[in-house]
């Protein structure tokens, strides 16, 4: 029996050993692949603005203070790098007059969509997600996106970082309520929200991450029909089968 056991121990410590390891070597690599994501980001940012199209900013969050008397926000143990639209107005503001005369107006902002590649030091993963846009005054609710997540540092290479730009383009041109998305782009998007990973454990019991109400009404609807006209074949096939085994019927 103690040799069972040994053997269960060191097959569990062999793996704790090698997730201790890639997390180790995930730590180590991230600032080269940071890097190298945001040569990335800056680039896309500078064709962009060469087309005149200045809409993005990109936003390093794992700022450290550089000086003793320095003060702010500081992160540790985590770190995240940002491609994101810039914020725009929507044309819609508030005015609010008080009794003196005085006025007072209030414009709406949407706050851009963002693609962040967020990584920690917790577990050495490295996260990727598409944050959606917001409109404080509208209090709209925001769903961020969770595209994938990597245990190995090397699978973020430039290559991933373009692929993701491209779906993130796209993720934003639906999110925003100052952008026309096509339908087809609309069900990437609707798609890719039902294979979030946080969706997966829920997908069985929880429908509503893919269908709306009314989509999920039609469905239950063509189901419906489906099902009659299945009982319908098979109540004439079942009457043809019984009058060839009994004509008298």
């Amino acid at each position: 029996m103690r040799s069972t056991l040994q053997r269960i121990w060191l097959r569990d410590k062999h793996t704790r050993d090698a997730n201790k390891l890639r997390k180790k070597r995930n730590i180590c690599n991230w600032p080269i692949h940071r890097d190298k994501a945001l040569e990335v980001f800056r680039a896309f940012a500078q064709v962009t603005s060469e087309a005149n199209y200045s809409q993005f900013e990109i936003v390093e969050s794992g700022s450290r203070p550089e000086f003793s008397g320095d003060w702010g926000i500081f992160h540790y143990g985590e770190d995240n790098i940002c491609l994101n639209f810039k914020d725009r107005p929507t044309g819609h503001w508030t005015e609010r007059v008080q009794q003196s005369g005085k006025k007072e107006i209030v414009k709406e902002i949407e706050s851009g969509a963002g693609l962040v590649i967020y990584h920690s030091s917790h577990n050495g993963y490295v996260q990727i997600f598409f944050a959606a846009s917001e409109i404080e005054e509208r209090k709209r609710s925001a769903r961020e996106l969770l595209m994938s997540y990597h245990s190995d540092m090397d699978e973020l290479t430039p290559h991933l970082v373009m692929t993701l730009i491209r779906k993130f383009l796209i993720f934003a041109r639906v999110d925003s309520s100052l952008e026309n998305a096509s339908w087809l782009e609309q069900l990437r998007v609707r798609w890719w929200r039902f294979v979030d990973a946080r969706n997966r454990k829920s997908i069985k019991g929880d429908i509503d991450v893919l269908l709306t109400p009314w989509e999920k009404l039609i469905l239950v609807a063509l189901a419906s029909f489906v099902t009659f006209i299945i009982g319908v074949y098979t109540s004439e096939e079942t009457r043809t089968i019984l009058k060839t085994l009994n004509p008298f019927l």
